[in-house]
């Protein structure tokens, strides 16, 4: 019917106005006549009822044609007219239609902003406003504004501004970034179970000089390979610390890498210099944290005369922090982050790093599946010119009276790259 409108409005308007003024004209004619000749004929105009007229034309039958001709053309112009009005109007038809997918607004699949994928606004397909996959702005992932498909505003999911994940501005989720996988690097497992690796010493309070083999200066230890309960892996180690002196140490070391080590000696000097990243991976068993005072674990690392020592330790008996060891000064400092164990198994993994300049970067412990980033960097110590290689440490510390205690130490790995 809209299309009949335009097209009628366009090529029949003004013709048919000019045709209907004339009509219009003749009827008002017509009619003057008409009355005149009615009251010749003796009849009266407003009497509708009519006597019904020999089949001979005469003036009152051929008056009666030409009225009903004049009551058609007086409805066409009556009709006609009002239909005219909206002539002229068809310029805004297309807006009174619910746009369809990819125009300036509506609900569609790809509007610039809306709660959405990618819409800038609205509620459309590709609409410039209302809700949508992509909005420039709004809650979303990456919109820029509104709520929509394609809408220039709203709520979306690819907003600049807004609520959303990319949004430039507006309630962010600051999210935990995801986690990327670390490089694989070399893993050396079951570290626990190589007993041509381990060396073992006592020291102690003031001067912490080694001595070996137990007993020796009022220090006892031992270590056992092979313990299947208790074990996660059937192949656990067990380590001792006895003695009659108090506060006593049981340093055991597993010489990885380098000169003392049964298998990568790094002779020509070439593999250490390259390495920057370490990783110690340990389940550890607690017999009783009660006399337990102090559980170390150390990587470190020698060449070119450089010492770097990355020293961390769970102090449970005393401020129930971890610490880890400054090179330079030659002491334990507190990170204020709580050593949690517990007795029986728990999970350890402690990431470091060697700077380019080969400063120590302690970089995070997890420990019993809570992580705690450090990021703390000390200097480098010294060593003598002649150490090459690098260790990974684990050493009991004996409390004040001193009671004989007893640990374990299974899925033992440490991983560099």
């Amino acid at each position: 019917m809209d299309s009949f409108k335009v097209l009628f409005c366009l090529f029949h308007g003004r013709k048919l106005q000019s045709r209907l003024d004339r009509a219009h004209a003749g009827y008002i004619s017509s009619r003057q006549e008409n009355h005149e000749q009615l009251q010749q004929a003796g009849k009266v105009v407003e009497d509708i009822e009519f006597t019904p007229l020999p089949a001979t034309a005469s003036p009152v039958q051929s008056w009666g044609r030409r009225k009903m001709k004049r009551l058609a053309l007086a409805f066409v112009a009556l009709t006609v007219p009002v239909y005219l009005a909206g002539c002229g109007g068809g310029s805004t038809i297309r807006s009174q239609f619910t746009p369809p997918a990819s125009i300036t607004s509506g609900t569609g699949t790809t509007g610039t902003s809306g709660t959405g994928t990618s819409g800038t606004s609205g509620t459309g397909t590709s609409g410039t406003s209302g809700t949508g996959t992509s909005g420039t702005s709004g809650t979303g992932t990456s919109g820029t504004s509104g709520t929509g498909t394609s809408g220039t505003s709203g709520t979306g999911t690819s907003g600049t501004s807004g609520t959303g994940t990319s949004g430039t501005s507006g309630t962010q989720p600051t999210s935990t970034p995801p986690s990327t996988s670390e490089p694989q690097g070399t893993v050396i497992s079951d570290v626990q179970t190589a007993s041509g690796n381990w060396k073992s010493w006592g020291q102690g309070a003031p001067n912490y000089i080694d001595c070996s083999p137990s007993p020796c200066n009022g220090y006892a230890w031992s270590m056992k390979y092979g313990i299947t309960l208790p074990s996660l892996s059937n192949d656990a180690t067990k380590f001792t610390i006895d003695g009659t002196k108090a506060y006593g140490d049981a340093l055991f070391s597993a010489q990885l890498m380098g000169t003392n080590a049964p298998d990568l000696k790094d002779s020509d000097h070439t593999l250490l210099p390259t390495l920057h990243h370490f990783t110690y991976d340990v389940d550890f068993y607690v017999t009783d944290a009660a006399i337990t005072q102090v559980l170390e674990f150390d990587i470190s690392m020698y060449m070119n005369g450089v010492g770097m020592i990355f020293g961390t330790q769970c102090n449970y008996l005393g401020d129930k922090d971890w610490d880890i060891w400054d090179n330079t000064n030659k002491h334990w400092v507190s990170t204020g982050i709580p050593c949690k164990m517990v007795n029986g198994w728990n999970h350890l993994t402690i990431h470091v790093q060697r700077m380019s300049d080969n400063t120590l970067l302690y970089q995070s412990i997890e420990l019993n599946g809570t992580n705690y980033a450090l990021n703390i960097s000390y200097p480098p110590g010294t060593a003598p010119s002649s150490w090459w290689g690098v260790t990974v440490n684990y050493q009991m510390d004996g409390d004040s009276k001193p009671d004989p205690n007893t640990t374990y130490l299974d899925n033992f790995t440490f991983t560099y790259w």
